[in-house]
């Protein structure tokens, strides 16, 4: 059994020198048995979900300081497992940075340590002090008793360049090309590896060769030690004034560099900076990295405060105008108390340079960690570290952002920061757009110059206000529409599609097919929208690019959009149009769906001559008539293979080119319209570079996908009887299936060798049974040759962006949104044979619901209509009160009420509110109604339509009074609630008495 070693790893953190130490760090036990150091970096990476630059380990018995050992080989591996077997658990530190550890590492370690204890036996033995060095040796002293073990003292923190003159590694980004010795120079130096040009100072009494038994002469060695430091002396001045010629007062302090990683960045005396704004970055960062609550107490381009604590509240000067608001959340002391901090940066510009330079730092902090930099961070800092992601996915919820800052700084964040960060990042780059907008004339002039023969054209609207906004932009460059001519076949899929985020309008393709079935785009476009005008400008320029003005011998397949069907008819009217057979059939399964409708539609859709076709749709017609007169409506020449014509050499039913390269560019149509065409151009060059290479390669001299085909077909023609029916005429039969071949004129009664150029699978038969080999019968469009004629016209290089010369017209700007009505839709509309999300339970979109009472469709029993017509039939045939509420009645009728209705004399009453409606039973009157007529028992009879009359009047004047006494609280600002307005409407309907016969109440609704 393998034995297994336990390792202490120390991860997440950094080296920092004065002295070496490991800092902002966890540790994590590990246990492993002997491996190598691959293996040992895959383990650790993917145990603690970190990137590893280096791994290093600590001698025994050592401090850090003095032995650290690098993990370089897989011998180091082992050496590090050998010391484990003698002392047992070991500490492992991981770099994740690159430090330069060298000044550090403890050399030609192999192994032997000598321990503490031992050194305290030997002192006690020999009766004198024996100091053991880094390499586990013996370190002897001088007369002076001075160790002459040579030391090695780095200044400056690790990670981190120490800014030592204009030699640093900053400078490295300056140097020329063919300067590669001078850069590895400055790296040595700046590394302190390089002693060419220093010599070390000599040691007195240190590696002189004497001769045996002779005694070293003291006064020479001095004279040969004075000569030497003197010399160095000398050439260290000389290479002073060579490096530091002028004031160098301030050159010997270190430039800050900004590729440091951000938890390391940390303001230093006499550290010179780029600008104001770069020294506030690094504050910025220093702040998030310890948790300091730094605010600006000045800040400008000249001089600027930095400090660390609570930002003290400012009196209100009426004269001002404006206080500085409050902090609310103050940094706490590390007892609990208030306190201010006592850390302290200012820093101003150099007045010999141009440089920003830190003046006085009292680098002391007496605060605890902070979680709150309202400060120190505004939402336009949000906005440009979290721009990206934003710009991104710009539906993101302000909780989101704010929990991607608190994992990457430690900060927490109001929803009124997130909200102002997300506003800004969005706008930052809808102002960007502007300008790609305004570059795009620059942009095709650069186009024709670098790709002459090619076709850019750039089309404005201009307001009455004389602005001019984009409106469509076209481009085909001619090593494309060369590559079409030599080798493609004559056929075109035209497709659109949406471009995302603030770049709006659509993105239209003409997309060709190369001899191996691959997709090969031919010309582009950028258009507002996608409507008949758009269409026919495109295909005009379209067909004087490939010469094919009227669209004779070619062959388009597209989608049902209606305005490109109406502009091929004007522009290529000589053309074949096809329609994608999947277009039709998901609108089609809109209204009959099912897998016999699925199945029926594609046998008929790939039906390759029209007898089988009729066939299918017979069967069709039977299952479904409706589906039958569907489908005949969409003209089955423009999506049966039954129809098509021979000359464009190509069988296919659906659109799925366009759709491949529309995948491609999903990423590159979230881009603003420069880069989004430039990284199109790139894409096709790069591409048809790949295809030269993979096609050099072939060993054959057919595409491999056509011989695929053909390999396949010649599998399955032994299930083929062939007859010979006259001279190269052949009858190919398979039970009732008979067709007839015609090797001469490569044709088969299928249709399918005329249409795919391919031999089909009954032709594949008949060639086999003379002992010929399928693969002559395949026509140039898919051999290599015509192959190699498709690719061997190139994409041009282009010059970049700022080397564009500049276009004195008027620059386009972007066109204007386009609002369309309804609310805007953030998901996308799934087919309906795409699965749903959740599929955990059916959706029951589109089912129709059946009610169980009538059986009737579109309603469910809640919501019939018989159900209610049965309720009211009840209620009048049983005396029931049909009401929310509840009827109670003391006489001799009933009452119907959505509230209580309380009739406590002879007569009827119904309250249509929720209060309480009585008769005090005084009057003892009682109202009917009778043919038409209101019955009184006081009054005698009078006409129904003067009854409602009265009713309606009295109806109006309990608003007016209702409407008065409500206005008058409203000003009071006493306004009743709900309830108590209805309780006291109920009470005034019951108070008040109309004038008229029988004093009918407004509320009362008389029944049978």
């Amino acid at each position: 059994m393998e034995k297994g070693y336990l390792f202490k790893v120390h991860v997440d953190g950094y080296f920092l020198d004065h002295p070496l130490r490991y800092d902002h760090g966890s540790t994590v036990d590990i246990h492993v048995g002997r491996t190598l150091l691959d293996d040992m970096v895959t383990f650790l990476e993917e145990e603690t979900k970190t990137m590893i630059s280096s791994l290093y380990w600590v001698i025994p018995g050592n401090e850090i300081e003095k032995g650290l050992v690098r993990i370089g080989t897989d011998e180091d591996m082992q050496l590090l497992f050998d010391t484990a077997d003698s002392y047992g658990l070991l500490d492992i530190y991981v770099d994740h940075f690159g430090c330069d550890m060298r000044k550090y590492l403890a050399n030609n370690y192999e192994g032997e340590e000598v321990r503490d204890d031992e050194i305290n036996d030997e002192e006690k033995d020999d009766g004198e002090k024996v100091e053991v060095g880094d390499d586990g040796k013996k370190v002897d002293e001088g007369d002076d008793g001075e160790k002459l073990d040579e030391g090695d003292d780095g200044e400056g923190e690790m990670c981190e360049d120490d800014g030592d003159s204009d030699s640093d590694v900053n400078s490295l980004d300056h140097l020329s090309e063919g300067e590669e010795e001078l850069a590895e120079v400055r790296k040595e130096k700046a590394s302190g590896k390089n002693n060419k040009g220093k010599k070390e100072l000599p040691k007195l009494g240190v590696g002189r060769k004497t001769e045996e038994n002779e005694d070293l002469d003291l006064l020479a060695e001095h004279d040969e030690f004075m000569a030497e430091l003197l010399q160095k002396l000398k050439s260290e001045e000389h290479e002073y004034e060579r490096e530091h010629d002028g004031d160098g007062d301030d050159e010997n302090f270190p430039i800050h560099d900004p590729r440091t990683h951000w938890k390391l960045k940390k303001p230093m005396v006499g550290e010179r900076y780029e600008s104001a704004k770069q020294f506030k970055e690094c504050v910025t960062y220093y702040a998030l990295a310890n948790g300091y609550s730094i605010w600006f107490e000045r800040s400008s381009s000249k001089k600027m405060i930095a400090k660390c604590g609570q930002r003290p509240e400012r009196v209100k000067d009426t004269k001002m105008g404006k206080t500085t608001k409050k902090n609310r959340y103050p940094p706490q002391h590390k007892d609990g108390q208030q306190n201010q901090c006592k850390w302290r940066c200012y820093a101003r510009l150099m007045k010999k340079e141009a440089s920003f330079q830190v003046i006085s730092l009292n680098d002391v902090h007496t605060c605890a960690r902070c979680f709150k930099y309202g400060a120190l961070i505004n939402y336009k800092w949000i906005g440009k570290e979290f721009g990206s992601r934003i710009r991104m996915n710009p539906d993101i919820k302000l909780i989101e952002i704010a929990d991607l800052v608190m994992k990457k700084y430690k900060c927490s964040l109001t929803p009124t920061q997130c909200r102002r960060a997300k506003m800004w990042a969005i706008n930052v780059y809808e102002k960007s757009i502007v300008e790609h907008y305004g570059l795009l004339r620059a942009y095709g002039d650069e186009l024709l110059r670098s790709n002459p023969g090619s076709t850019v054209k750039l089309g404005v609207t201009t307001n009455p206000d004389e602005r001019v906004y984009f409106d469509r932009f076209y481009v085909c460059l001619h090593g494309l529409k060369e590559g079409w001519k030599k080798g493609c076949r004559r056929i075109i899929a035209l497709d659109g599609c949406f471009l995302k985020t603030v770049c709006q309008g659509e993105l239209l393709t003409a997309i060709g097919r190369d001899g191996n079935n691959h997709i090969f785009p031919v010309a582009w476009a950028v258009v507002n929208v996608e409507n008949k005008d758009n269409w026919e400008w495109f295909l005009r320029l379209l067909g004087d690019d490939l010469d094919i003005p009227h669209g004779v011998g070619l062959t388009l397949m597209s989608d049902q959009h209606k305005g490109l069907i109406e502009a091929v008819k004007e522009v290529m009217p000589f053309a074949e149009h096809r329609q994608c057979a999947r277009h039709i059939y998901e609108n089609f399964r809109k209204v009959y769906s099912g897998v016999e409708f699925r199945n029926l539609f594609w046998q008929a859709s790939k039906a390759s001559y029209p007898l089988e076709f009729d066939r299918i749709m017979h069967e069709m017609k039977t299952a479904n008539p409706g589906a039958y007169d569907y489908l005949m409506k969409r003209d089955p020449k423009t999506w049966s293979r039954a129809f098509f014509q021979f000359h464009s050499v190509c069988e296919a039913v659906e659109n799925g080119f366009s759709e491949c390269f529309n995948a491609i560019l999903v990423k590159v149509r979230t881009k603003p319209i420069i880069t989004m065409l430039e990284a199109i151009r790139v894409i096709l060059m790069e591409r048809m570079e790949r295809m030269r290479r993979i096609s050099a390669s072939w060993s054959h001299d057919i595409c491999p996908l056509v011989i695929k085909r053909i390999e396949a077909a010649m599998r399955s023609q032994r299930y083929w009887q062939v007859l010979p029916g006259g001279p190269m005429v052949f009858e190919v039969r398979q039970q009732s299936d008979a067709f007839i071949v015609d090797e001469f004129n490569k044709t088969c009664s299928c249709r399918m060798w005329q249409l795919s150029g391919i031999p089909c699978i009954h032709a594949v038969a008949a060639i086999c049974y003379i002992n010929k080999n399928p693969q002559d019968y395949v026509p140039d469009w898919f051999r290599r040759i015509k192959y190699a004629e498709t690719y061997a016209s190139h994409i041009c290089a282009v010059q970049g962006m700022n080397q564009w010369p500049p276009n004195e017209l008027n620059k386009p700007l972007p066109p204007k949104p386009r609002t369309m009505p309804g609310r805007p839709k953030k998901k996308r509309k799934r087919a309906i044979h795409e699965p749903a999300p959740h599929v955990g339970r059916v959706s029951k979109v589109g089912t129709v619901i059946t009610c169980k009472l009538c059986g009737g469709e579109g309603h469910n029993r809640n919501g019939c209509k018989k159900k209610e017509a049965g309720v009211e039939k009840t209620s009048k045939a049983k005396g029931k009160a049909a009401g929310k509420g509840k009827a109670t009645g003391k006489g001799k009728g009933k009452a119907t009420d959505k509230g209580k209705a309380t009739d406590k004399g002879k007569g009827i009453a119904m309250d249509t509110g929720k209060g309480i409606a009585m008769d005090d039973g005084d009057k003892r009157g009682w109202q009917q109604t009778v043919g038409g007529f209101m019955k009184d028992a006081r009054k005698g009879v009078r006409p129904l339509q003067e009854s409602m009359a009265s009713q309606q009047e009295s109806m109006a004047s309990q608003q007016e009074v209702q409407g008065k006494k409500v206005r008058k609280q409203r000003i009071k600002g006493q306004m009743p609630t709900r309830r108590q307005a209805q309780a006291r409407i109920s009470k005034i309907n019951m108070q008040k008495k109309v004038p008229g016969p029988g004093n009918t109440r407004d509320d009362a609704m008389l029944v049978d």
